[in-house]
């Protein structure tokens, strides 16, 4: 093993690096990278409330309010009453949003075979399975936790 003075520097500092390649990507679409997740998420699950999209990806509940007014002037998402909870709203994918669930994928496999190219095919693996794994070690959920919570 490599000895590192702080071994989560690098970790950091790669996410900063894939991070920007993932701008470069989306941009073209007029997506932010968070934006993209949202869209995967309300893609996977149907409907979700704010709250649960910031819940599912550790976002202060104000920015995930200021990205949900984005997304509905950019005509990407809908919002609406939750018929059985009128304190809470539903957000839905619209047709617009739907429309570039494709070409986010696509910019995301993109991403990934970017680290696969750097880093090879088995290291890129073992970096993704662990890179879940310790997302999942904190309780991290993930947005098919959204669509498994909805089917209870």
């Amino acid at each position: 093993m490599n000895s590192y003075r702080f071994g989560f520097m690098g970790l950091t500092h790669s996410v900063v690096l894939i991070e920007l390649e993932l701008r470069r990507r989306l941009e073209p679409l007029g997506l932010q990278w968070r934006q993209s997740r949202v869209l995967d998420a309300l893609h996977l699950a149907g409907t979700a409330s704010q709250v649960e999209l910031a819940n599912t990806f550790s976002i202060k509940p104000a920015s995930m309010s200021a990205m949900t007014e984005r997304m509905l002037a950019n005509g990407l998402i809908s919002r609406r009453p939750d018929p059985n909870d009128s304190r809470r709203n539903l957000l839905t994918l619209t047709p617009k949003g739907e429309a570039l669930i494709d070409q986010v994928h696509e910019a995301w496999r993109e991403v990934d075979a970017l680290v696969a190219e750097h880093l090879g095919e088995a290291q890129a693996k073992q970096l993704f399975d662990s890179a879940h794994d310790l997302r999942r070690s904190f309780g991290a959920k993930t947005p098919k936790d959204l669509h498994s919570e909805e089917q209870k």
